[in-house]
């Protein structure tokens, strides 16, 4: 595991507290691994916009979102 030192105003830090429900870097670590999903998904939209014979399958992108998870 990595440590990592964010500063955030004193407002958004504690709407995160509550939010968090006492687990701060289990919520952060939940936050920023649907962010880079909904990232990967926006590339891959955005990639079979332009080539549209690009997109892979259903299964195969389930396949290729929980390598990516783990």
């Amino acid at each position: 595991m990595a440590k990592m030192t964010v500063r955030l105003p004193d407002d958004l830090t504690d709407a995160i507290k509550a939010e968090a429900n006492g687990n701060v870097s289990a919520w952060v670590a939940k936050v920023c691994e649907e962010a880079l999903l909904r990232a990967a998904v926006r590339m891959e939209l955005a990639a079979e916009r332009k080539v549209p014979g690009a997109f892979i399958s259903h299964e195969d992108r389930e396949a290729e979102m929980e390598e990516f998870r783990s």
